[in-house]
């Protein structure tokens, strides 16, 4: 008897290689996982056909990942419990795949998670589902013994063949799936060869045990009983645990009985406000929901309220909260995650939020909102949030549109209807935050309290505002409960705002409503997700486009201004005789003395700061603006600078161009300037100075002055939230602007910068991803190098490795050790922190899942090491050399090489006035010495790193120098462009890819294209062959290729990748190892080798050690590593003076 036995009549398809997954208990626990990976893809297609489900959309062969994500086949399965164990069993077979020892516990627990997955399927995707008991526990006496399975027992070489069989057909079964995902689950057929080999010889014994669990009681007693008290709750009241209820369903066949509710949280009235059912801490929060349902509806014969159901694990919590006790009729709301448990408080709001009045015709003040369109808006978020029962919502409305007087409307009409009684606004800036609450104040004044968490010190209130740091901070102090808030209100809800604070919205259990100006087609997929929308399909919209038409805004005129060097950069070889010789004088490097022959556009008013070309711009303003008082004056105009250098230089070129004006008309307001705000209170008044801002980043968005009529994009802007927010600087209305009755009809955009055309083209790269902290970085960097040390250990000195691997895993426990449990964002992840306190299971290689869970600790914000932030940015450029190294990754090392050698040039100047530098003079010598390079072993590094890292605070701060000169610039004219106030959205990073390789592959004459093919190196010459080459055909800028520059270091390599290699080149490369006395195994390696290189233009060298190209039997590991040789020497291109030999 099996376990599985049900499968035969419900999902035979999938009955084989279950059964064969149970009997490996006996056998081996690689196998174990293994086969339960393949029943899980089993499993998978079964559904996919019997539920008729698409594969996911642009996947002609999809892995098994991307059709475990598929949206279709996550709302099929969809509890979290479910997905959670396909992942694991995934996993565990991957683990298996590549080589690593499964344990008799994972093992155990794979066939468990199994089980309970094919009992799930096969009760409610089955003909035979009324046959299956959906509650059927895994049981250990029904697994099968095998022949051969008893201790000591010799195995009969009929039955090593018979198994032997029985994997080859295992893998046959499943040759077209496999095919289709071959990058993938090529490791997984390389595992089952090796399993086969170890079987020849014997079976391996393996007894499992059940992993270790808590039980009930434990989770209560350890972890709920922590949690409950956090929040307010006497754990020590008699009627809070093991809560009696009669009447329910308490056996299989349905009959009743009194059972017993774990908790039972009480209100002031005596009535249940939630019922808290517990599982076992490594079971997911979900089960128990329905014996929880059973006791919410005893409690609610008894007592007439339907208490809010929560089930928990201790660490990971669930809420539903069922409006069946509301006078409304609504259902209430779906299963959400919650981060910890809600006070009373939190509880009686959520129940009174079932009495509230419908929004479908709640009242909206027009005192707040008086055009249709915002008006529409609020509405817009009453449908969602009542007649769609969503609890999210994102409004798209040009900047100008009046989201602030939106966001106050529907905070009064959730408060007056009963929905909200607290409400959150966050924004990314303290005078957005001090905007927004001066606003929300001068209208409520009584109605409701407002509190500026930044500023005020007493905090009772009704509406909040604040900035995300500091409320992350207050989070982590537990100020505010979980439920505290019931709405919460995002300024500008984009990308980084979900990248760097999603733990907000994960901790607070409000509605929330998101505001943001960028259109809807360029708002990026992370923050649909965030409200759960689909992408370009917003809760409301309303475009600059349609707000100009309707009169409520007025739009920008663009005209482009240029010159040669803003153009095309500074070339030496371009300039005049008198201006060589002015460039020949600049000290350029104080150390190395060298000089550059080009400074690119890009780094023009970076560091390099020509007269020319900014008197030009200057004059073009002052010409071109828009002027008041009958001309006289230039009219109020923001000039968007580079930085604060260029922004200083900036108004020093007007004050010396303009010296009537005696330097008030234009000031520089950034976050240095003084009494900023002050600056920013003249200019806003349209009867005192300045009337020039120069600004950096202060004045991009948060500012409104409606007198502001030209705007100066004087920097590179690729950011579309940013674009629109400057954009929006001019969109304001304004009456008798020119005089009176002559209003604001437009206002101009001065484009220094390529902007507009970026913006304007159909084809734009992709946003950019946020970058993460620091310790965060460190953190990854410092795992995955952990990871890759372990991988090599057979390899490496032992120097190499014994030296750093205590030094790795002493940071990485560092980190997690630094960690708050008390913090409600660490105690989601507390298991994991917990288990990784524990010595044993860094004294080994990590397994998958150990990775999996440390690396889930990353951003939660633990301390990654000791010193001043310089020596905590010098510890990730060691980490990241040393994992360049060891992935033999030079093309990346060389530039931190570089760096540590600016870094040892600039210590070793204070070698003899500093005792503590003067003692690590030694590491200096070296690392300036001919020596330094590649070649340096990781030990060593390592030393560099502990004795240096405390010594950087001793650098002055690395900032480049300004360069300020004045060489001949030539103007351009300008030209009027138009800016399109409708985008069509960004595309895809695949998509960016495609086109890319698309281009390319046009491009296969191009010398530069043909010489990577080959092998070859590319240099300097060749790279600007190839930049001219995309920028000429119209489909790429010349940010664009810095991107793609930026992203792959090695361009040779990245060719070769989109086009692949020439097969007479890859002949010629390899024909040294065709001699006499070549074995047939090693013909054919070179034959596989060929193919893929010319196919897919390269091959990791390590590959070569493995299946397809070599087994343990047949290889020469001294010719093989020759081959492997040569072939990263391909990778990384090889030298110009190879070509002729």
């Amino acid at each position: 008897m099996s376990n599985f036995d049900f499968l035969k009549q419900s999902i035979p398809e999938v009955h084989p290689n279950a059964l064969k997954t149970e009997s490996a208990l006996r056998i081996d626990a690689s196998m174990v996982a293994i086969y339960a990976r393949i029943t899980l893809e089993q499993l998978v297609d079964y559904l996919y056909r019997a539920r008729s489900l698409q594969n996911p959309y642009g996947k002609s062969t999809p892995t098994l990942v991307d059709r475990l994500r598929n949206p279709e086949f996550q709302n099929l399965v969809r509890h979290p419990a479910l997905h959670d164990k396909m992942r694991l069993i995934r996993l565990a077979g991957n683990k298996a795949a590549h080589g690593n020892r499964i344990s008799g516990d994972v093992a155990m627990q794979t066939v468990r998670d199994l089980h309970h997955l094919l009992v799930w399927a096969a009760r409610y995707h089955s003909p035979y589902g009324s046959a299956i008991d959906p509650r059927a526990a895994f049981e250990v006496t029904k697994v099968p013994q095998l022949p051969g399975s008893a201790p000591q027992q010799k195995v009969s070489q009929k039955e090593l063949i018979k198994l032997a069989e029985e994997l080859e057909q295992a893998r046959e079964a499943h040759q077209a799936q496999l095919a289709a995902k071959e990058a993938e689950n090529k490791a997984l057929q390389e595992r089952l060869a090796d399993l086969e080999a170890q079987l020849k010889t014997t079976f391996t014994e393996t007894t499992p045990q059940d992993i270790r669990d808590y039980n009930e009681a434990e989770t209560r007693t350890a972890l709920i009983d922590v949690e409950l008290e956090l929040a307010g709750w006497d754990t020590s009241a008699e009627n809070l645990r093991e809560v009696s209820i009669p009447n329910i369903p308490i056996r299989k066949d349905g009959s009743l009985g009194t059972g017993k509710a774990d908790y039972v949280l009480w209100g002031t009235d005596g009535k249940p406000l939630a019922v808290i059912e517990a599982k076992r801490a490594s079971r997911d929060s979900h089960e128990g929901e329905r014996q929880a349902e059973l006791y919410a509806q005893g409690l609610y014969r008894m007592y007439g309220v339907y208490p809010v159901i929560i089930t928990t694990n201790g660490t990971q919590h669930k809420l539903w909260d069922q409006w069946k006790d509301s006078p409304t009729g609504k259902p209430g709301y779906q299963v959400r995650s919650i981060l910890a448990f809600p006070t009373r408080n939190d509880l009686e709001r959520l129940h009174a939020r079932r009495r509230a009045q419908p929004l479908n015709n709640a009242p909206i003040s027009h005192d707040l909102v008086d055009r249709k369109y915002q008006i529409n808006a609020v509405r817009s978020v009453g449908t969602a949030f009542d007649a769609e029962n969503r609890r999210r919502a994102l409004l798209v409305m040009a900047t100008g549109a009046g989201k602030t007087r939106i966001s106050m409307a529907i905070v009064k009409m959730l408060s007056d209807a009963g929905w909200v009684k607290n409400t959150l606004f966050l924004a990314d800036r303290v005078s957005l935050v001090n905007q927004a609450v001066n606003a929300f104040r001068s209208h409520f004044r009584t109605e409701m309290s407002i509190v500026n968490l930044l500023t005020d010190k007493d905090t009772s209130g009704r509406v909040y505002g604040c900035t995300y740091p500091t409320i992350m901070n207050l989070i982590e102090q537990r100020k505010f409960s979980p439920g505290f808030f019931d709405l919460v209100v995002i300024d500008e809800a984009h990308r980084s705002v979900y990248s760097k604070y999603k733990q907000i919205f994960e901790y607070f259990d409000a509605l929330l409503v998101g505001l943001t100006a960028t259109p809807k087609d360029d708002v990026d997929h992370d923050t649909y997700e965030l409200f759960g929308l689909n992408q370009g399909e917003p809760t409301d919209y309303y475009s600059l486009e349609q707000a100009v038409d309707d009169g409520y805004l007025v739009p920008p005129r663009g005209i482009s201004l240029s010159t040669d060097f803003l153009s095309d950069g500074i070339h030496y070889d371009e300039l005049s005789d008198d201006d060589k010789a002015k460039w020949d004088l600049i000290e350029w490097d104080e150390e190395t003395h060298e000089k550059p022959n080009h400074i690119p556009s890009h780094l023009l008013n970076d560091y390099l700061f020509n007269k020319q070309t900014v008197d030009h711009v200057l004059s073009e303003l002052m010409t071109q603006g828009y002027r008041v008082e009958n001309g006289n004056k230039l009219g109020k105009t923001i000039i968007f600078a580079h930085n604060q250098n260029h922004a200083n230089y900036i108004r020093q070129r007007f004050d010396a161009l303009y010296p009537q004006y005696g330097g008030t008309f234009a000031r520089v307001i950034t976050h240095s300037t003084e009494r900023a705000q002050s600056l920013i209170d003249d200019f806003s008044d349209p009867e005192k100075m300045p009337q020039i801002a120069v600004s950096v980043d202060m004045l991009d968005t948060g500012i409104d002055v409606p007198e502001v009529l030209n705007l100066v994009f004087f920097k590179p802007v690729r950011s579309y939230a940013k674009y629109w927010q400057m954009l929006g600087r001019g969109t304001r209305l304004c009456s008798d602007v020119f005089g009176p009755g002559t209003k604001k009809t437009d206002f101009k955009v001065f484009d220094c910068c390529r902007n507009l055309e970026f913006f304007r083209s159909d084809f734009k790269a992709p946003n950019g991803t946020p970058q993460k902290p620091q310790a965060t970085r460190t953190f990854e960097t410092t795992l995955a190098l952990l990871v890759e040390l372990d991988s090599h250990a057979g390899e490496l000195s032992s120097a190499d490795y014994e030296s750093l691997r205590p030094a790795l895993v002493g940071q990485l426990r560092t980190f997690i050790n630094s960690l708050n449990t008390d913090s409600p964002f660490v105690r989601k992840h507390l298991h994991a922190v917990q288990r990784m306190q524990d010595e044993s299971i860094w004294s080994s290689a990590l397994n998958t899942e150990a990775q999996e869970q440390i690396l889930s600790l990353a951003e939660l914000g633990g301390n990654i090491g000791e010193g001043a932030p310089v020596a905590l940015s010098f510890d990730l450029t060691i980490r990241k050399l040393q994992l360049d190294l060891l992935d033999g990754n030079i093309a990346a090392a060389k530039p931190r090489l570089e760096r540590l050698r600016k870094i040892a040039l600039g210590l070793s100047k204070l070698v003899d006035t500093i005792p503590d530098v003067e003692r690590q003079k030694a590491h200096f010598d070296y690392v300036l010495s001919e020596a330094w390079g590649p070649q340096v072993s990781l030990a060593y590094l390592e030393s560099i790193r502990q004795d240096v890292r405390g010594l950087l605070s001793l650098l002055s701060k690395s900032e480049r120098k300004p360069f300020y000169t004045d060489f001949a610039d030539h103007a351009h004219e300008s030209i009027e462009t138009e800016i399109l106030l409708n985008t069509t959205g960004t595309v895809s990073p695949q998509e960016f890819e495609a086109k890319i390789q698309y281009r390319m592959r046009e491009l296969l004459d191009n010398p530069a294209v043909q010489k990577a093919r080959k092998g070859y190196a590319l240099n300097d010459a060749d790279m600007q062959e190839l930049d001219a080459a995309f920028v000429a055909s119209g489909e790429f800028t010349v940010d664009d290729i810095l991107t793609v520059r930026q992203d792959h270091p090695n361009l040779g390599l990245y060719v070769r990748s989109m086009v692949g290699m020439d097969r007479k080149a890859v002949q010629k490369h390899l024909k040294e190892f065709i001699r006499e006395d070549t074995t047939q195994a090693q013909l054919d390696l070179l034959k596989m080798l060929t193919d893929a290189l010319v196919d897919d233009g390269t091959v990791e060298p390590k590959a070569l050690y493995g299946i397809p190209y070599s087994d343990e039997y047949t290889i020469d590991y001294v010719w093989t590593s020759r081959v492997a040789q040569t072939v990263k020497n391909i990778n990384d291109g090889l030298p110009q003076s190879v070509q002729g030999s």
